[in-house]
Order: structure tokens, then sequence, then C-alpha cells
């Protein structure tokens, strides 16, 4: 029998709130096994903390910033698309922003998850079974 890994089994995002220190971010990701999380508050899109996030800002930096606040290296008010919108739209967004990880919001632009490569791949992968 195949095991699923946490990976299969997680929510599809996961949000800290804005007072989240970076070290607290690095273990979610880390915990998680995802590259990505947003930063929220109420379920409103503040910003998003990614692997890129780490690579440049943080990473030389790290005993200096562990203690701030995930605002302080968040990327803020990211780019985002509607649930409302065609998938292709999601993948415009990745192409020209230059964002691998694109937040997906309601009308009311509350959150509802991401889009990532990952789960891009898998979308199609779906869709080509079969032919």
């Amino acid at each position: 029998m195949k095991r699923k890994s946490p990976r299969s089994r997680r929510a599809p995002v996961t949000a800290i709130p804005p007072e989240t220190t970076v070290e607290q971010a690095l273990r979610t990701l880390a915990g998680l096994e995802i590259a990505c999380v947003l930063v929220a508050r109420e379920g409103r899109l503040l910003g998003l903390f990614s692997e890129r996030d780490v690579l440049d800002k943080v990473a030389e930096r790290y005993e200096e910033l562990k203690d701030k606040p995930i605002t302080e290296v968040m990327t803020p008010d990211p780019v985002y698309v509607y649930e409302s919108d065609r998938a292709g739209k999601a993948l415009c967004v990745m192409a020209v922003s230059g964002y691998r990880h694109v937040p997906v919001v309601d009308v009311n632009e509350r959150i509802l998850g991401i889009v990532s490569p990952l789960r891009v791949m898998r979308f199609l992968q779906s869709r080509c079974e079969g032919r």
C-alpha cells in the first residue's frame, strides 16, 4: 500500500499572522515541506513569504533577522487572482510577474488558496490522464 506524504494531505494554503517571527516562518516552511506561506490578518492577504524571500533577504542575515516579524522580509501586496478567473490567468500572472506562487482570493478578497508550479502540474496531469 502506498503511503501518502504530508504534502498530499495539506490544506490549500498556509497563512501566518504578521507578528510571526522569521524563525517561526522558516520552521513552518520546513515543517510542512512547503515553498510559500501567505501572511494574513483575519483572512485578508498582507503579503507572501517564499523560498525566494529566504534566499534573497534572509539567508545571509539570519541571526540578525530571526526574531524580527515576517513583515520585514515578506513580499508585500503580492499579485493575486480571483477564484472566478480562468486557470490561464493564473499562469499568465506567474509568467509575466515572475512569481512562482500566486494567491487566490474570493470577491471579498479573502484568501482561498494559492497557485504554485506543483499545483499547475498536477492540474494539467489530471486533465491529460487517459488520453
